[in-house]
């Protein structure tokens, strides 16, 4: 049901882009399908019913006859034809089709922002990336006002988090952006969030703030000011950040997460255990909540708590295993033979 409801949104979204909503309003007062067959069959080669047919089938979700039926006609048809056959292509997820479509389009016009929009969507669903690139980045030239192609730009840049050169064109982007749309909250809070990750402390403290300030609703910002202060050896400050956030967002996982964390990293472990709680609570699901109890029990050395944690943590993330198999080790090591093999005896559950 569920994919149902979103081809259909997906159709209206792409309906609504290519089709004027004058021609979409007024599509009841089309000829129907059952008489433009007819119409068709008398003059199989009249444009004008063949395109008219095609877009009625298009309404009704029957894609695979609208492209059937436009096809072979590629270099004869309309504007309005090519929409209704590059449509038809992109909902069958034939992306190549589309794309020749859409370049016939673009022949035909060529300052149409749209158009290299469109095949710059079509060949990132292609995952020829550097071409959706090239077309995104000619769309914003040509309208540097057209929001969707910067946020369809961001979205390949975005696939890979932790490539640097890929952040440098993100936080790029996201500037281009601010001085063309004005400070926005989401586009300031993404600053925030890219200058934090690239490892731009002070650019990152300066865009983090300014984001508090800008976009109230989002809690992500203060979990990003908060971390720039620990990477700049200021962890009161970071604690206090984090403090206030959880105030305001009280059932928020992350938020509770990482103030466990950074209580645990400053050696409280009764104040992590009590957030680590919270956070488990807000997310039932949190396995690294789980882990977060299962350390602070074992830095307290109470190992009863801490083994049934370490069991739940790594029932559902195995890569905690390895955790739990060094913390039982430890206790060998330190010569409590009793908890050594009860954390030994356990660890099999996690496989």
């Amino acid at each position: 049901m569920k994919f149902q409801r979103k081809k259909v949104l997906l159709t209206l979204f792409w309906a609504l882009f290519l089709f004027p909503a004058s021609h979409l309003l007024c599509s009841q007062d089309q000829p129907s399908i059952s008489l433009l067959k007819k119409k068709l069959k008398r003059s199989p080669h009249n444009l004008k019913i063949r395109e008219q047919l095609a877009h009625g089938y298009f309404q009704k979700e029957q894609w695979q006859k609208a492209r059937d039926l436009l096809a072979p006609y590629a270099s004869e048809l309309s504007e309005k034809g090519l929409k209704t056959l590059a449509l038809s292509y992109k909902m069958l997820k034939n992306y190549q089709d589309e794309i020749r479509i859409l370049e016939i389009m673009l022949a035909r016009k060529p300052q149409s922002y749209f158009y290299h929009y469109l095949i710059g969507l079509a060949y990132y669903h292609s995952k020829k990336n550097d071409l959706a690139v090239q077309h995104l980045r000619q769309s914003i030239e040509i309208n540097p006002k057209h929001k969707p192609s910067y946020f369809a730009l961001l979205k390949i840049f975005q696939q890979d988090k932790n490539s640097q050169a890929n952040n440098y064109e993100s936080r790029t982007l996201v500037g281009d952006m601010i001085r063309v749309f004005g400070e926005q909250p989401k586009l300031v809070s993404l600053q925030c969030q890219l200058y934090t990750e690239g490892g731009f402390l002070d650019e990152a403290k300066k865009a983090c703030t300014k984001a508090l300030r800008v976009d109230k609703k989002e809690f992500k910002n203060y979990i990003y000011l908060a971390s720039v202060f620990q990477d700049l050896q200021k962890s009161e400050m970071s604690k206090k950040i984090l403090l206030i956030a959880s105030k305001k967002f009280s059932n928020k996982e992350p938020i509770l997460w990482n103030l466990g964390n950074v209580f645990f990293n400053s050696g409280d472990y009764p104040a992590s255990i009590r957030f680590f709680k919270k956070a488990l609570q807000a997310d039932p699901q949190s396995a690294r909540a789980l882990f977060g109890l299962a350390q602070s029990f074992y830095k307290l050395s109470n190992y009863d708590k801490a083994l049934k944690y370490f069991v739940k943590a790594c029932q559902k993330k195995s890569s905690y295993a390895k955790d739990f198999r060094v913390a039982g080790a430890q206790l060998f090591k330190s010569g409590n033979i009793k908890w050594g093999r009860m954390f030994q005896k356990h660890y099999y559950k996690c496989n």
